[in-house]
């Protein structure tokens, strides 16, 4: 009994530790992938290509010792996050010669247009299923619409201003969660929450 304990001790270890290094060798890759598109965008010459990976395994590291250290409050490591990210960008400026970092800018500007398109048009399919599978007038649809509206501006509020604690967020969902039950008859509320809780288990899915 003793022994067999003892091999699905070491087990687990082992998996542990093979998953743990699935994740830091996914963080480098990450890294290198961005390094990829900047060699792309900005015809990187060799030098400025191998400066900027480096860079970027250097500050993939310290995000993942920041995430490791207990010492600090969740206010103290985003603070941190946000310096880190800024030392970062700072040094792979350095790299790039004025023409590489104005081009470099342009094509983040045009990328986080493509992001914001691409979503609001997720939000709008999303929208008009739900209104489908729900059988929503146009009253309740607008509502709805309000209340997602309220919910994400509130959510964005809280982790802006480093108060995104457990229990605000989970005030904030039950408060959101109360509003759409006074919007929907009982029948269409119970399958909301069913079609909330499909959408949570094929994310949770997606990440594993």
């Amino acid at each position: 009994m003793i022994m067999k304990k003892s091999v699905m001790l070491a087990a687990a270890m082992i998996t542990g530790t093979i998953i743990f290094a699935q994740h830091e060798d996914g963080r480098h890759k990450r890294a290198g992938g961005y390094g990829e598109t900047m060699k792309t965008v900005l015809s990187l010459d060799d030098n400025q290509d191998e400066a900027i990976r480096e860079i970027n395994k250097k500050y993939a590291t310290r995000h993942v010792e920041l995430r490791k250290d207990s010492t600090q409050t969740r206010e103290e490591k985003r603070a941190e996050s946000q310096s880190l990210m800024k030392e970062r960008k700072d040094e792979i400026k350095a790299v790039l010669t004025p023409e590489q970092n104005a081009k470099w800018e342009e094509h983040k500007t045009q990328r986080l247009e493509k992001r914001k398109e691409h979503r609001k048009k997720g939000v709008d399919k999303h929208r008009e299923r739900v209104k489908t599978d729900l059988s929503l007038s146009d009253e309740q649809a607008a509502k709805m619409q309000e209340a997602g509206k309220a919910f994400r501006e509130k959510s964005r509020e809280l982790k802006k201003d480093g108060k995104g604690e457990k229990e605000e967020f989970k005030k904030l969902k039950t408060e959101y969660d109360t509003t759409v039950k006074s919007i929907l008859t009982d029948e269409q509320y119970q399958k909301w929450r069913e079609m909330k809780n499909e959408k949570r288990k094929k994310q949770n899915r997606k990440r594993k």
